[in-house]
């Protein structure tokens, strides 16, 4: 980590923590050692642990909200509902995630054992969610996603799509190596699941 800022480093290597020992099992004296900082430092540049993971999570939603908004203004924009022409955009999806593997290991187990409501996978799953409303033409993409019915849609894009998705990110290797496939065809099987889901959620949206 030679030429990162500290904050670089602590962010890092919280990251890295998070993953090997879940959020509760680190320690701040562990992360500072790792980022070769002081304690007190890390508390300069962020209040608390859960600030740490706050902004990590927050860093991870910027930089994955790009890529799926270029995906859903594809998906869209297409009156062939078996085009394959957005397939291109879901595998950026995917490799952006593989190459997240701590940070989504992080977001899946606060998200089954995080003491909070808000949990950080919960808020994932409502960024994914509302980034799905705000690529709809004018009249849908004025919902909040607070109308009647919204609910059940926000459910169905959950556990059909972010879920999935995220699961499928830290079980990529090992499912392929335990049936004897590989990931590229593991990733193929993924794009058109994610495509058909996707176009499934856009076109449950009601009109304004």
């Amino acid at each position: 980590m030679a030429g990162l800022s500290a904050r670089t480093r602590i962010l890092a290597c919280a990251e890295e923590l998070f993953a090997e020992l879940g959020f509760q099992g680190a320690r701040v004296d562990e992360i500072a050692r790792r980022a070769g900082v002081n304690k007190a430092l890390i508390y300069y540049y962020f209040q608390s642990k859960q600030d740490l993971l706050n902004h990590l999570v927050e860093r991870f939603l910027a930089e994955s909200r790009p890529l799926k908004a270029g995906l859903l203004e594809q998906l869209a924009g297409q009156a062939d509902p078996h085009s394959t022409a957005s397939d291109d955009a879901i595998g950026s999806i995917i490799s952006f995630l593989a190459e997240r593997r701590n940070i989504i290991m992080i977001i899946l187990n606060e998200g089954f054992h995080g003491e909070s409501d808000a949990t950080p996978l919960l808020r994932y799953a409502e960024a994914s969610f509302r980034d799905s409303l705000a690529a709809l033409p004018t009249t849908r993409s004025a919902r909040t996603g607070n109308e009647p019915g919204m609910s059940r849609l926000a459910f169905r894009s959950f556990f059909h799509l972010v879920l999935p998705l995220l699961c499928y990110t830290v079980l990529e290797d090992r499912w392929a190596q335990y049936h004897g496939t590989t990931t590229v065809d593991t990733r193929v099987w993924l794009t058109q699941i994610v495509r058909e889901n996707l176009r499934a959620e856009l076109a449950a949206v009601p009109d304004g």
